[in-house]
């Protein structure tokens, strides 16, 4: 039986799947934040109405990088976990399954005798 030692191949592909999956999601966060730092308006000021200070501007601009910084963390962990999942996957389907007629049940319990 050749492919019971190759072990499972659907879950072969799956599991690479899953792997290519991460690693295009790293590969996107990776394009948006190049994208990110390259813009020459990296800390934009926003103009919150008339009257206000360029203070307020300048803090919201800083909040919301902050906020795309943290989901670049975000999408970067989730890639970083997807690729780590793939890998379990295709190596947990590289086991060879055991044969079908080979079940090894527990040994029963041993009760003590009475006396």
């Amino acid at each position: 039986m050749a492919s019971s030692s190759r072990g499972d191949l659907f879950g072969r592909i799956v599991g690479f799947l899953v792997f290519v999956l991460g690693l295009g999601v790293i590969l996107g966060v990776l394009w948006i934040a190049f994208r990110m730092f390259q813009s020459p308006n990296l800390l934009p000021r926003v103009a919150t109405g008339p009257g206000a200070s360029e203070l307020t501007g300048l803090t919201v601009g800083f909040a919301i990088l902050l906020v795309k910084i943290v989901l670049l963390f975000l999408g970067s962990l989730s890639g970083s976990m997807l690729m780590n999942r793939g890998i379990g996957l295709y190596f947990a389907a590289l086991q060879p399954a055991p044969p079908r007629g080979d079940v090894h049940e527990p040994p029963a319990a041993r009760t003590p005798e009475p006396r």
